[in-house]
């Protein structure tokens, strides 16, 4: 875009007052288009851009509303900045709670996991012990509550897939079992 059509107290004033469609639609292709080309740069998603631009939108509209009179600013700045952080805020939340969410999925032993507290508990335990690491994971991981679909994101494979292997570690399971009670 050539040149600014409008100066800043015209694109608060526009912003302000919701019959001054010009002034919103010059911020949305000025700012919208800078923000976009932020996110895909660092690493970021098509589908995060509307999210951070609303955000940030929003945000300045508060600010502008609180302190009207007082703000010296230039809009397109401070619109693209708090977009910025907007969008940096939520990669943050999202990158803690991926972050947590797999520290809780990655079990380095099942003794930390699985306490025995009798006879029958024993024999599964150590059944379970006797398990491909797989197995133990996902038996672990369903017995703390996750779903389905946060372990199979774990694997990387389709919930199905999952289904499947779970199938083939129960029967692994019980021919463990079936092999010790015989051999005792």
């Amino acid at each position: 875009m050539r040149g600014k059509l409008f100066n800043d107290k015209q694109l608060i004033d526009g912003f302000i007052n919701k019959g001054k469609t010009k002034e919103i639609e010059y911020l949305y292709k000025s700012v919208k288009t800078k923000v976009k080309k932020f996110i895909l740069n660092n690493g970021g998603l098509v589908d995060e851009v509307d999210d951070a631009f609303h955000n940030g939108l929003l945000n300045v509209f508060v600010k502008i509303k609180e302190e009207k009179n007082n703000l010296i600013i230039n809009i397109e700045s401070y619109l693209f900045i708090s977009c910025k952080n907007a969008w940096l805020t939520e990669r943050i939340k999202k990158d803690k709670e991926k972050k947590e969410k797999s520290e809780y999925l990655y079990i380095k032993n099942i003794d930390n996991i699985v306490e025995p507290n009798n006879k029958v508990s024993k024999k599964i335990f150590k059944a379970l012990k006797e398990l491909p690491n797989d197995c133990k994971k996902i038996f672990i991981l369903q017995r703390k509550g996750y779903s389905y679909a946060d372990i199979s994101e774990n694997f990387g494979i389709t919930i199905k897939s999952l289904k499947t292997k779970r199938a083939r570690c129960i029967k692994q399971l019980n021919n463990i079992l079936t092999t010790n009670n015989n051999g005792k």
